[in-house]
Parts: structure tokens; C-alpha cells; sequence
């Protein structure tokens, strides 16, 4: 079965990058306590996402990922944090890719 990986794209409003990093290390612990197997962050520095904070979130598959979005849909404290987020700035995109081994 091959890995999921979703990528969201966040630019933090103006002046905002250190508390939006804060947060994100919060998502992140948050996340990986509840099913994901990997989290790391890009922050762009030239081109279209300069200035944002990209996030990786790797699945073992895609029926895991579903497993647990469901569950985290539904979460009260992952609501505030997401919340969090959207007080610092602005969600670009979020995407799903499977890995894919050429």
C-alpha cells in the first residue's frame, strides 16, 4: 500500500511567522499523537509559496488518512488549534498525494 502524503499550504498574516510556527508545532504534536506517522514544515523563501509555512503529513495509506480526518473532523481541541491558525493568517490549499516509487 502506498504512503499518503497531504500538503497545505499556510501564509501567515503580516508579522505573524514566529506565533504561526508556534502553532504549528502544536498541530504537529497533535498530530502525531493521533495517527500520523510523520509531520515536518517548509517555510518558502523565493517563488509562488514565498513567505508561507508548507506542511507535510504522511499516512501509512490512504485509507488511514480517512481513518483519521474522520476522527480529527470531530475533535473539539483540534478545532481550537486549527482555529489558532486562522487567526494568524490564511489557509492557501491543502492536497493529497500518494507516494509514488518510479
Amino acid at each position: 500500500m502506498a504512503k499518503l502524503v497531504e500538503v497545505t499550504v499556510f501564509k501567515p498574516a503580516a508579522g505573524k511567522m514566529n506565533d504561526a510556527l508556534a502553532t504549528c508545532a502544536e498541530v504537529k504534536s497533535y498530530l502525531l499523537k493521533n495517527g500520523v506517522d510523520e509531520v515536518w514544515y517548509n517555510t518558502g523563501t523565493i517563488g509562488r509559496h514565498f513567505g508561507c509555512i508548507i506542511s507535510y503529513q504522511v499516512y501509512a495509506s490512504g485509507e488511514v488518512s480517512g481513518k483519521v480526518n474522520d476522527s480529527l473532523n470531530v475533535d473539539k481541541q483540534y478545532a481550537q488549534l486549527l482555529a489558532k491558525m486562522n487567526s494568524q493568517g490564511e489557509f492557501i490549499s491543502h492536497d493529497s498525494y500518494y507516494q509514488t516509487n518510479i
